[in-house]
């Protein structure tokens, strides 16, 4: 299909004035606008409630592609609040100086309950900051993972990703997923993340079993 100008646009048999293409212009913009502005209002800033620092871990380096990026993580513990006595994890992403657009971050949660998740607004935010299997919380969390549509790039900064946890730290693997012109990179590193639910093990669980059967004869015993 040609398209002719002279002063206005003929397509499919329909003319659209250069007006008409210069509105249709700035709605898109004002659309877009709008998509950005909405993502901001729903990220979250740290919920309120007194914290103490409990651990940190800053610059942990994930060396790529001949450069590096580092992630500051840091836990601390509520003292107050609805989250009194629970864990408020933290993670921040730098790319310092490699050419992989960073685009995916992930850290372990060893199964610990996850209570509420989100990030804090900054110079690059995630699409997405999310329990792996996108569960109502609160319930057991394997992990967590961000993917960010707009990459992290060298000298750039990610949002403060966070979430509450029931448990205190241990270290775990993080990960951290781009893409340079060389191809897709992929790295680990341990970072601070929730210790795993306590499980009893099949030992302890015999002995209680044992116990529970001992106390139960001796009580039958005395009846006699």
């Amino acid at each position: 299909m040609k398209l002719k100008i002279a002063g206005s646009l003929m397509k499919y048999g329909k003319t659209i004035s250069e007006g008409q293409i210069m509105g249709i212009k700035r709605i898109g913009i004002l659309v877009f606008g709008l998509v950005l502005l909405l993502a901001a209002q729903n990220a979250l800033a740290v919920p309120a409630g007194s914290t103490v620092a409990y651990k940190s871990l800053s610059d942990v380096v994930f060396t790529m592609n001949g450069g590096s990026a580092i992630v500051d993580c840091a836990v601390s513990q509520f003292t107050e609040g609805i989250y009194a006595g629970k864990y408020l994890y933290t993670y921040q992403i730098e790319n310092v100086n490699t050419d992989v657009g960073l685009s995916f971050f992930s850290v372990a949660t060893n199964n610990s309950v996850i209570h509420d998740i989100d990030y804090d607004v900054d110079t690059v935010n995630p699409f997405t900051w999310l329990p792996v299997d996108d569960v109502s919380l609160p319930v057991p969390v394997q992990s967590v993972e961000a993917l960010f549509n707009k990459t992290i790039k060298n000298g750039s900064t990610s949002a403060v990703l966070w979430f509450v946890s029931d448990s205190p730290s241990t270290l775990a693997q993080g990960a951290l997923f781009g893409r340079s012109s060389s191809g897709p990179h992929y790295y680990a590193a341990d970072l601070l993340t929730p210790l795993p639910e306590s499980v009893p093990e099949p030992a302890t669980i015999a002995l209680l079993g044992i116990g529970s059967l001992l106390a139960s004869l001796s009580s039958k015993c005395r009846v006699f």
